[in-house]
């Protein structure tokens, strides 16, 4: 069985199940005219809800959503110290319904996890950092991947570490002049 947007699976009794791999997807979820995904009153908790918030923080959202979109506008509108966080890769440009609202609105160029970082409690590792970079820099590579492109990325990665290493050693027992 083939779907879109759904995880499809058998359940304990072999009836066929589907999971929606997002819950709030599709432009027309509120329109009347359509089939709704969700109940009309998450609209209504969000446009609510949103009025309490002073940092809204938006990661992925391809503002596609007139609903959505409006609620944020509102707010934005309303609370002049309320502030809008885009976060994605490419995020450069502001949407056209709030460019107005420029000065409240920032754009952030990085993918959810490396945005993520910046909050986490235990930072990453230098072993979990230098798997990150070869990480991103081998998806950063066009395919098909060049074998020994490959490897010379990662052994180019690794040596910086070391040296980073070494010269953040020398730094800390170098005695002061």
């Amino acid at each position: 069985m083939r779907t879109t947007n759904e995880i499809a699976y058998a359940d304990d009794q072999g009836v066929m199940q589907f999971l929606r791999r997002s819950l709030l997807a599709g432009a027309y979820k509120f329109d009347e005219r359509h089939s709704q995904v969700l109940p009309r009153r998450f609209l209504a908790y969000f446009q609510t809800y949103i009025s309490y918030v002073s940092t809204l923080i938006c990661i992925g959202y391809g503002f596609g959503d007139i609903h959505i979109n409006m609620a944020m506008r509102r707010w934005l509108e309303t609370a002049r110290t309320a502030r809008l966080v885009i976060v994605g890769p490419g995020a450069k440009v502001i949407p056209a319904s709030l460019l107005h609202l420029a000065p409240q609105i920032e754009l952030v160029d990085q993918t959810a996890t490396d945005y993520l970082e910046q909050f986490a409690i235990h930072p990453l590792s230098r072993a979990e950092s230098v798997e990150k970079k070869i990480r991103d820099e081998l998806l950063a590579m066009p395919l098909p991947h060049d074998p020994i492109e490959r490897q010379q990325k990662i052994v180019t990665i690794v040596m910086q570490d070391v040296l980073d290493a070494i010269n953040v050693t020398t730094t800390q027992e170098t005695p002061p002049s």
